[in-house]
């Protein structure tokens, strides 16, 4: 019988090219697993190297000194600050870490700033701090010195501190950081940090993604955890 392709129906053509796509599609996927296997590395981090994992840290800081850098000052926040303010004094240091146009940048000022507002307990001075420790502004680039600073913020209730100290948990080495990877952990605070966000946020990307790594007991023992720090909170904000 002599069978025309023009007497196939349409939707049988389309099948066929479907079915034949993905048979080579699998077979493409396939040789290259056997050519380029999965590292260890790739396998526990899920980056396929160490750049592709530092790009990852500095896209979730971009986003966090974009929060910060709108702050900006009052007019007054000179006055308050030399007055002991402590929330001037922290929206004074990032005056002198970012500048403006017209300002460069003067790390020594405002490390002493943000040192004069953390020795009152802020939260958000102590992260700031932190951070110039990390990038070395005005002082050694220590990662391990930053994450002690980023710890007391966090459990001091600073949102970007929570956020920031879960994507070390989530996403890096404990020999940079001084941290290990801990996938409670990063739950935990990334939950903390991401409470009402949008839940198309990076940041509430990672936060599932943490989740989806744990077990069902592990998830069940970290939101225990967590209500009991918003009950110990909520009642030291009442204090």
């Amino acid at each position: 019988m002599d069978i025309r392709l023009k007497d196939v129906p349409g939707y049988i053509v389309i099948c066929a090219v479907v079915i034949i796509a993905l048979v080579g599609f699998g077979t493409l996927k396939l040789t290259m697993h056997l050519l380029f296997p999965i590292s260890e590395f790739e396998r526990v981090t899920g980056y396929r190297n160490v750049e592709e994992m530092i790009s990852a840290n500095e896209d979730f800081l971009a986003q966090i000194e974009e929060k910060i850098r709108t702050l900006g000052i009052t007019s007054d926040d000179r006055v308050k600050a030399r007055a002991g303010d402590r929330e001037a004094q922290y929206r004074m240091g990032n005056f002198f870490l970012y500048g403006d146009a017209t300002r460069k940048p003067n790390y020594d000022y405002a490390m002493d700033w943000f040192k004069k507002s953390a020795a009152q307990s802020y939260a958000p001075a102590e992260y700031q701090i932190g951070r110039m420790h990390a990038n070395g502004q005005g002082v050694d680039f220590d990662r391990k010195e930053a994450t002690k600073w980023y710890v007391k913020s966090a459990e001091g209730g600073y949102k970007w501190a929570q956020i920031h100290l879960g994507e070390i948990y989530l996403h890096f080495l404990s020999d940079e950081f001084g941290m290990p990877r801990d996938y409670r952990e990063a739950y935990f605070w990334l939950s903390l940090g991401t409470a009402g966000d949008d839940p198309h946020d990076d940041f509430v990307r990672d936060r599932d993604n943490a989740e989806h790594r744990l077990t069902p007991e592990e998830i069940e023992a970290v939101r225990k955890r967590l209500e009991e720090w918003r009950k110990q909170h909520a009642r030291s904000d009442q204090e």
